[in-house]
């Protein structure tokens, strides 16, 4: 019964710290991180998690296999393949950009290759679902630069799990339990899952849709969560890691998109997103606040520091180079950089998945946690502060 306090209380107090950064119109998911911190506190924690730190850990690793499932549900490919050749322009810029830099930088202050990859992704990645969530409180999301940001967002996205992938696969290399010298069996065995599935989820997908009610709701959600699952177990047979099951739960996610028309997706995704975003993703960021380290981050202002600038002026950049081949204005642009700048997802995953191999220290793990906060929050100050004596600038 122990373990039910644990979950409840954590639950409790991440919902309430998630209600408070939606009451300052900040993104829910800073919330999230801050009860998580908080949670961390050794006078807090012997008091909610006591000797249920597994049951944490293993809902925080759940977060992040239905997180990715999410992601891959959700990148909007079609969106993507129509895109303007100046969104398309931000969306890698904004990507490369600071990714380089961070790279760059990691490797002049002395980081290994490995290292020095890692942050530079996590640096690049942009939240476009923070973004949108911003604009649409401020109903500017259908303005010419809101488009434009969150299709360049989209973008984004896409090229940072790409490398989230090619990451999660050299950080499961490292922590590797089972022989990587797959047989020829089980390989013909995960292309068959794949086609199988792509083939036989839209007809069972329209079968559920024919049911009424109820019974409906219940079967669009259990054939995702099913789905999910089942991939995620699978990655972890074939790989013995974690990152096995993460790659997978994104793989499922595409599946899903790709096999079924917009009604069906999105019915599936909105069941889905319900209880993962309600119930199991907010572990995932309790996660994250856990393993924050004031202590060691206090020691390292000066890295948080080199690491956030580099963060905010990465982005900018790779923005501003689209200057000659964009009809926006120096200030239009200026306010997309600031768009690109919010994090607060995958990175925090690579992040996590590498503190856990030891390619991150805690206090370059609390570092990058800390810059995402920073930057995720700047976002709406700065766009309230820019569009404040223009409010045409959004177009």
């Amino acid at each position: 019964m122990n373990f039910i306090v644990t979950l409840a209380l954590s639950l409790f107090i991440a919902f309430v710290f998630s209600e408070i950064a939606y009451r300052l119109r900040m993104p829910t998911v800073v919330g999230q991180i801050v009860a998580g911190i908080a949670i961390g506190i050794p006078v807090i924690t012997q008091y909610v998690i006591a000797d249920n730190a597994e049951i944490i850990q293993f809902m925080s690793d759940l977060g992040i296999i239905f997180l990715l499932f999410l992601a891959g549900l959700g990148v909007s490919w079609n969106r993507m393949y129509g895109a303007k050749k100046e969104v398309l322009m931000i969306g890698v810029l904004g990507m490369f950009i600071p990714f380089t830099l961070g790279f760059v930088t990691m490797k002049l202050m002395g980081y290994g290759n490995l290292t020095a990859l890692i942050v530079g992704v996590c640096l690049g990645i942009t939240a476009e679902g923070t973004n949108a969530r911003v604009l649409m409180e401020l109903k500017k999301i259908r303005t010419k630069v809101g488009a434009t940001m969150l299709g360049a967002g989209i973008i984004d996205d896409v090229i940072g799990l790409v490398l989230f992938i090619t990451i999660a696969a050299a950080l499961g290399h490292r922590v590797i339990t089972t022989d990587l010298s797959y047989s020829p069996l089980e390989i013909v065995g995960f292309i068959a899952i794949l086609v199988l599935t792509f083939k036989a989820l839209p007809k069972l997908i329209r079968y559920e849709e024919k049911e009424i009610g109820e019974i409906k709701e219940i079967s669009l959600f259990t054939t995702a969560l099913l789905l999910c699952l089942l991939f995620a177990i699978f990655g972890q047979m074939i790989t013995g890691t974690m990152t096995g099951s993460i790659i997978a739960a994104f793989t499922a996610g595409i599946i899903i998109q790709l096999s079924l028309n917009k009604k069906e997706e999105m019915d599936i995704r909105r069941h889905f997103e319900i209880m993962a975003l309600s119930f199991v993703i907010p572990f995932f960021f309790i996660g994250i606040g856990l393993n924050f380290d004031f202590t060691d981050l206090i020691i390292n202002i000066p890295l948080l520091i080199i690491i956030t600038l580099v963060a905010i002026a990465g982005k900018l950049i790779g923005v501003f180079l689209i200057k000659p081949f964009s009809h926006f204005s120096w200030k239009q642009l200026h306010i997309i950089g600031w768009g690109m700048n919010s994090r607060g997802a995958v990175e925090l995953v690579i992040a996590l998945l590498a503190l856990k191999v030891g390619l991150l220290s805690k206090p370059l793990y609390s570092t990058i946690v800390l810059m995402t906060l920073i930057t995720t929050l700047l976002f709406p100050f700065v766009l309230k502060h820019l569009i404040k004596n223009d409010h045409h600038i959004m177009g």
